[in-house]
């Protein structure tokens, strides 16, 4: 991949963010009035998931590309691209008018992620990743301050796919919650992200969730220095939308305490 396809890819990415931001502001100025329901058991949808769905997919098809996406799908027949995108992460807070929900594009081949953007438009952040080229804060490199490496100091964010997800998880898998400082949990992945990658959590441990909420902030934190893993710290397999039973992403320090507690 060469560097002039990067930054096209780059440059097409942000500009479906951008398009995409002003539609959810819009909707989100007026969020009690907006329209929503459930696609499936526990899953929300509004008006502005498929309006900013739409404006995504019709920036990113400028290249020849699939889209794998919350909301729909777009098979290419001869390009080994493919993006990965939640178009409004977090509609269970937007429609509540709650501050945490954002954006997530992700582009990867047949072997690895390139390009990941993670946007929360109500901050106005924008934190895009590229493999091995490292992290743009709102354009501009960035280096986050690491933060408290001890686990028991730490706040966490938690993650988990829906009430059949606690109940089960609630039981017994849950115990490692204990040796945390704080625990953060905002039915989104993005808004958290974003926050986790500028150094302000230590960690985050991800139940349940698809590619196209985790994948463009995992890469952006790979490339800032954290672990991202399962619990039995394997990589990820992110070239498909595949529901990952647990991903655990932090700083180094942490990541390896969470791992060790998770195990125990």
């Amino acid at each position: 991949m060469s560097y002039k396809d990067v930054n096209l890819y780059k440059k097409i990415g942000l500009e479906a963010t951008d398009h995409a931001s002003k539609i959810l502001m819009r909707n989100f100025s007026n969020f009690s009035q907006i329209n929503k329901w459930e696609k499936s058991e526990n899953a929300l949808v509004t008006d502005a998931d498929i309006e900013s769905d739409k404006c995504i997919k019709q920036k990113l098809l400028e290249i020849d590309s699939s889209i794998l996406s919350e909301e729909s799908t777009h098979k290419a027949i001869s390009s080994n691209l493919t993006w990965l995108v939640d178009p409004l992460c977090g509609t269970v807070p937007f429609s509540l008018g709650l501050p945490h929900w954002g954006i997530n594009i992700a582009l990867h081949d047949r072997q690895e992620l390139l390009l990941g953007i993670v946007s929360v438009p109500l901050s106005n952040e924008i934190l895009v990743g590229i493999k091995q080229e490292g992290v743009q804060r709102n354009g501009i490199l960035f280096k986050p301050n690491k933060g408290i490496k001890d686990l028991s100091k730490s706040t966490i964010v938690l993650e988990i796919d829906g009430g059949n997800e606690w109940r089960k998880l609630l039981k017994s898998k849950l115990n490692w919650i204990s040796y945390v400082g704080q625990v953060n949990t905002f039915s989104s992945v993005a808004y958290p992200m974003s926050h986790l990658c500028q150094g302000r959590l230590g960690g985050g441990v991800f139940y349940g969730i698809d590619s196209v909420h985790l994948a463009a902030g995992a890469l952006i934190a790979q490339e800032l220095g954290m672990c991202v893993s399962d619990e039995e710290n394997n990589i990820i397999d992110w070239k498909n939308n595949h529901e990952k039973p647990i991903v655990i992403i932090g700083w180094p320090q942490i990541h390896k305490e969470i791992l060790e507690r998770i195990n125990r």
